[in-house]
């Protein structure tokens, strides 16, 4: 399938992925945007502003941090929803999933006024997991060259975030990777429950 028959078959992921560049670059150069969209945990629970769970997937901290996750969401998030999803599916999975991703991290740092949060990487854990629980004989390119089979992959992203979000002390919320992955296996399940026959047949059950 050529790029743009499978933009016009993802028309979901084909506008998450357009509004979060414009959004993204718009940001870098209005620092008022910038605000009004990252999430600070101590803002959003003492002043309610629940809007920020969902702008600050919108954002990004510098153009790597936006071409990693763009680069990330093209390679995955159009073909799970033309392929294994469908685009109501998608759209839950992705939204929701960016919330749930931002929770902990909500009440994590609900005390903490210097904490800023950033990014769509929460949602995007939870494609990258859900493609994987649909095509578990996926193959995926590690540094985009060494293959490595996609439950090993899923597996050790897991169980690395979740040692990250205890250990880490960079700026990289991997608290929002660790449950935006799991929510990304929890509502795959949920909304597509026939995965768990390819599951089976995967492991042989």
């Amino acid at each position: 399938m050529h790029d743009l028959d499978l933009f016009l078959a993802a028309p979901v992921a084909t506008f998450l992925f357009i509004i979060t560049l414009i959004t993204s670059i718009m940001a870098f150069k209005d620092q008022n945007l910038m605000d009004k969209f990252i999430l600070n945990p101590y803002d959003t629970y003492h002043y309610k502003k629940y809007h920020t769970l969902l702008t600050s997937g919108l954002i990004h901290g510098n153009t790597i941090h936006l071409a990693f996750n763009m680069l990330t969401f093209y390679f995955f998030a159009f073909y799970l929803e033309a392929y294994f999803l469908g685009s109501w599916q998608f759209a839950v999975l992705y939204i929701v999933s960016l919330v749930l991703s931002d929770i902990p991290t909500l009440f994590k740092h609900k005390d903490s006024p210097q904490y800023y949060s950033l990014g769509a990487s929460g949602a995007i854990s939870a494609v990258v997991l859900s493609i994987v629980m649909c095509k578990p004989d996926l193959t995926l390119r590690l540094f985009f060259a060494i293959p490595i089979p996609g439950w090993l992959f899923a597996l050790a992203y897991i169980g690395y975030s979740y040692y990250a979000s205890r250990n880490s002390r960079d700026n990289i919320n991997h608290d929002a990777h660790l449950w935006g992955a799991l929510a990304g296996i929890v509502l795959t399940l949920l909304l597509k429950p026939t995965v768990l026959i390819g599951l089976q047949r995967f492991i042989g059950m």
